[in-house]
């Protein structure tokens, strides 16, 4: 019986790795490299409580610069933080940012940024690219609602994961 709950347990483990290096749809043969699941307590605590706590390296570090300087008036609220967890919100964000990334998509994200800073992720080029295809009328439809809402059609988004093969766009 400890031999079988073990090779589940091995098991379990390849499948999630394996889950996570596809979250990369590189070329074959490249080394795969994940986005990193967003680990920061205080990010989690301080943006997650409000929105889905979005990967860093989905954003060059000179967008989370502007969005950081603007948190008087984040879209729309008031998002101020205290300056100890500011601090590590900041360091986390500009540490993470797709300027430092390895995986293929967050270097994409970077490059089509070329220098420009962005309010938004969904405003990022090689963004707007990979979604060319949904139309106003998704993202309209109630179960999404905003090009912000990741979570709708990536349900595997918080762990990193936003290949094609995981994509479930809601009726």
């Amino acid at each position: 019986m400890r031999k079988f709950i073990l090779i589940a347990l091995v098991s379990v483990f390849f499948a999630s790795t394996s889950l996570l290096a596809d979250s990369d749809d590189s070329k074959p043969g490249k080394k795969k490299v994940a986005i990193k699941p967003v680990t920061d307590k205080i990010y989690l605590e301080e943006c997650g409580s409000c929105h889905f706590a979005y990967h860093a390296e989905l954003m060059p570090e000179s967008s989370w610069k502007a969005l950081i300087e603007g948190l008087k008036t984040h879209f729309g609220e008031d998002a101020s933080m205290e300056p100890a967890p500011l601090k590590q919100v900041t360091e986390y964000l500009l540490s993470n940012a797709a300027d430092y990334s390895q995986n293929s998509k967050a270097r994409a994200m970077f490059k089509s940024a070329k220098g420009q800073v962005f309010a938004r992720i969904s405003e990022v080029p090689f963004f707007l690219k990979e979604h060319h295809e949904i139309g106003p009328d998704v993202i309209a439809r109630p179960k999404i609602k905003t090009w912000a809402n990741c979570e709708a059609c990536h349900p595997t988004a918080a762990n990193g994961v936003y290949g094609e093969r995981y994509i479930v766009i809601p009726k």
